[in-house]
């Protein structure tokens, strides 16, 4: 009945591409639960500490592909607001990952290649970090 009306392609083709896409898309497998008269699927969304971690990622790998470039360079490229990228630049900036070199309207953003950082996540609930440096000629900015 659900077919002939259009509503399905196919008998049980929906679960796999549901647990397919969710893994596509990073976000935590779907929970299935069986009840008496049918069935309930859980879908869980990602928080917004998964997708800026996601964009914190992201940016990093662009900086080391494109070393020297600006805010405001980036934003053109990314399509991302200014504001969203200044707290992504935050968190390697302290961690010493990137650095900003040059003049305020000439400078841009650089990885830091010296920094050897390991980073443990102590109470993932709280976001805190500890930051244990190994190689103590590292500069903060």
């Amino acid at each position: 009945m659900f077919k002939e009306c259009g509503l399905i392609e196919k008998y049980g083709s929906g679960i796999d591409k549901i647990k397919r896409l969710c893994k596509a898309h990073g976000i935590k497998q779907p929970k299935f639960e069986e009840l008496q008269k049918g069935f309930r699927v859980i879908l869980y969304k990602a928080t917004a500490q998964e997708k800026a971690d996601k964009g914190i990622n992201a940016l990093y790998e662009y900086i080391k592909n494109n070393s020297g470039e600006t805010v405001s360079q980036m934003k053109e490229r990314l399509n991302t607001p200014s504001k969203t990228l200044e707290k992504w630049i935050k968190q390697p900036r302290d961690q010493s990952k990137i650095e900003y070199r040059g003049s305020k309207k000439t400078g841009g953003y650089y990885t830091n290649k010296s920094a050897n950082i390991a980073i443990k996540v102590e109470n993932p609930s709280k976001n805190t970090l500890s930051i244990m440096k190994r190689n103590q000629s590292v500069i903060k900015p």
